[in-house]
């Protein structure tokens, strides 16, 4: 049975701390809200909302829900080969940064199409970078001031 999630998107305007105004187009609403919290804590006008929409995603648990989902095989067929390029892209890219070297001939990408992967965990300091990436100079100043403040570990 195929399964579905709800997810809202939004578009807004909204007044920065310089007093220009400044457009954001489909942004996930957990970001909306959060730039929401952080104008009102900044004491900046609440973000004018120009477009919202809630989407319905699908998504198979099973190859034979595909045909119930996607009843064109045409279609079927070239979504499956869009994620499998995608994956293939992965490898390559893996294999290009990576100290791996060169192999003779072609590098044949089966194996790794049909290999499970498993999501890639993030390293603490990779998560910390885009975590902070999104504050303000203020924000990120503030934070580390905090660290300076704090006893050593």
């Amino acid at each position: 049975m195929p399964k579905t999630y709800n997810e809202t998107r939004y578009n807004y305007t909204y007044i920065d701390e310089k007093g220009a105004t400044e457009d954001r187009e489909n942004v996930k609403e957990s970001v909306f809200e959060k730039h929401k919290k952080e104008l009102a804590e900044a004491k900046l006008p609440e973000p004018q909302v120009t477009k919202a929409q809630t989407f319905t995603y699908h998504e198979a648990e099973a190859v034979a829900d595909i045909p119930a989902m996607i009843p064109d095989e045409a279609v079927a067929v070239d979504i499956f080969n869009r994620g499998a390029v995608l994956k293939q892209q992965s490898e390559i890219r893996a294999f290009m940064i990576g100290e791996d070297a060169p192999t003779e001939g072609a590098y044949d990408l089966a194996e790794a199409l049909a290999a499970k992967t498993e999501r890639r965990v993030a390293d603490p300091r990779s998560k910390a970078i885009k975590a902070l990436a999104g504050l303000s100079k203020e924000d990120l100043l503030a934070v580390l001031a905090q660290f300076e403040a704090a006893p050593a570990a």
